[in-house]
């Protein structure tokens, strides 16, 4: 809010999906800018951002009929909207609302096809801290009674190992653990869906599915007791998974799918949080938004 507030501009746009099976949207933007040569960024990962200003009132105006009925599921942002939803709102009360088409009623957006096939979901895998001393036959041993146990050994190879027989499944119910004071890895298999319906019934069954629900609300929360001691950080590579040194245990997550996204939005329910890690990112600062009218400044 307060960089809404200083610089009355959207610097970052909100990431919004939307169903378009033949990526007719796109391909109408596509040919719209055939002959244009693109603005070019490099960010500090290495992807190169490709930006074509779209013009042509023609192909404006094709795209708007295309897209105009299509629902748009907020992927990545929704901080940046509900930010955007107070600015508007505090402007309103201030009395310095100009009407609905003041450009504080507006917010920036990058939208992008769900079949779009340059679009990846990557896991987000958790590194808990605050659980205490734990092993490997421990952890095991907790959570046996809602999962098939099945371990891979010790050391890297073990971790990328787990991980394979969980990403080669595609299965939502299976989650790998490694536990940092012996080196161990094991994948948990959830037996059955009884405990997640009574844990979370007020939940659709594609979100009680879910691998990180999984985690969240039967391993963290009911299993191991943890829900106010544990500590997680966030990492999305295997790599990361490795290196960092400052875990007791290491939870490798299934991410979760395009189609789940659109089955539990469109149902009126919010993903579980970092459930969804969408690549590559939006760059921010390629496009802005201006917050004001663009006159207030001659």
């Amino acid at each position: 809010m307060n960089l809404f507030t200083a610089t009355r501009t959207n610097l970052s746009p909100i990431f919004g999906l939307y169903p378009d099976e033949s990526n007719a949207v796109l391909a109408a933007l596509e040919q719209g800018v055939k002959d244009r040569t693109p603005i070019t960024a490099i960010d500090h990962l290495g992807v190169v951002n490709r930006l074509w200003p779209v013009t042509d009132e023609a192909t404006l105006t094709h795209v708007r009929g295309l897209i105009a009925d299509k629902p748009v599921f907020i992927a990545d942002g929704h901080h940046r909207y509900e930010t955007g939803l107070n600015y508007r709102n505090a402007l309103e009360k201030e009395g310095k609302l100009k009407g609905p088409e003041d450009p504080a009623n507006f917010c920036l957006m990058a939208l992008v096809s769900m079949s779009d096939p340059g679009l990846l979901i990557l896991p987000t895998h958790r590194l808990i801290s605050g659980l205490g001393a734990i092993d490997s036959d421990t952890l095991a041993k907790k959570l046996e009674g809602q999962f098939e146990i099945k371990p891979f050994g010790t050391g890297p190879e073990a971790a990328r190992a787990a991980w394979d027989f969980i990403e080669s499944s595609g299965d939502q119910s299976r989650i790998g653990f490694g536990t940092a004071s012996d080196g161990k890895w094991f994948v948990a298999s959830l037996k059955d869906d009884a405990r997640m319906d009574s844990l979370c019934p007020d939940h659709s069954a594609e979100w009680r599915g879910l691998g990180v629900s999984i985690l969240r609300e039967l391993v963290l929360k009911d299993i191991l007791k943890a829900e106010s001691t544990a500590k997680i950080k966030y990492v999305h590579l295997m790599s990361e998974v490795l290196e960092d040194q400052g875990h007791e245990v290491a939870a490798l997550v299934p991410p979760a799918t395009m189609e789940h996204v659109r089955s539990i939005a469109s149902g009126g329910e919010t993903m579980p949080p970092k459930s969804t890690y969408f690549y590559p990112k939006i760059l921010t600062g390629l496009v802005v938004n201006p917050l004001f009218d663009l006159r207030e400044i001659h």
